[in-house]
């Protein structure tokens, strides 16, 4: 391996690792220090290692957290983060503004769902044979036009890490009118579903490869109920679990 920046980013991961050069004799050597990982390796070289690794993870998760500050901090401004701009939108130097190329398209869709005279899988309809789809090309189904249609963006805010904030960039409707389309549409901003705070989420892991247990909803026999179950496919024995929260 190059170094151990990249074993780094799995700290439990290099932990396995370091116990099978003790147990099965696997050396692991990396090139740019000349440094080795080997069964030979003393319980201080295993303690240095585990230091060093510390460390090494550091310094990502330390770029991540300046990141994250500065996109806030342009936040705070009214700036939205760079990446992924809405259709109808394009970044221009540190700012947001109307894209030209798709913005007739964005109002053409806009006043036709608005006038009322269609539902989801008709407008969906309708949009797909005249053509009007976004910078891919792709058709519209049912999902991506709804998460369009309620995406805040456009009455001039946006969210980051959670927050509502207001933008300095240029709305195209107005937010009176934005707030009768989700009445109608009965549904949260950005089209989004609600997020759930299970009572295990994050504590259930994989005795194995230490990965966390997935949580999601289902319903019981006949609809009875509602349950929690936890999923799981491990990546060291190659077996798919489930257990349902009591």
């Amino acid at each position: 391996a190059k170094n151990r920046k990249r074993i780094a980013r799995n700290p439990a991961d290099y932990n396995e690792l370091l116990n099978l050069t003790k147990n099965t004799g696997l050396e692991i050597h990396y090139y740019q220090d000349n440094s080795i990982d080997s069964p030979l390796s003393r319980a201080t070289d295993r303690m240095t290692a585990r230091i060093l690794n510390a460390v090494d993870s550091y310094e990502p998760e330390h770029l991540a957290d300046e990141m994250v500050d500065a996109y806030r901090d342009k936040a705070e401004r009214g700036i939205p983060p760079s990446n992924q701009q809405p259709l109808g939108y394009r970044w221009n130097k540190n700012q947001r503004e109307i894209c030209p190329e798709f913005e007739n398209v964005v109002r053409r869709l806009f006043d036709e769902f608005d006038s009322g005279k269609y539902s989801i899988a008709a407008f969906v309809d309708w949009a797909n044979r005249n053509g009007l789809k976004g910078r891919k090309g792709a058709d519209w189904h049912k999902g991506s036009m709804e998460k369009f249609l309620k995406r805040v963006d456009y009455v001039g805010q946006f969210l980051f890490k959670g927050k509502l904030y207001d933008a300095t960039f240029p709305p195209y409707i107005t937010r009176e009118r934005y707030a009768k389309r989700l009445e109608r549409l009965g549904g949260r901003q950005n089209g989004d579903p609600a997020p759930r705070d299970h009572l295990m989420r994050r504590f259930v892991v994989c005795s194995s490869c230490k990965r966390v247990w997935i949580p999601e909803l289902r319903h019981g026999a006949h609809k009875s109920g509602v349950y929690v179950y936890y999923r799981h496919e491990c990546k060291v024995t190659p077996v798919r679990e489930m257990m349902k929260e009591q």
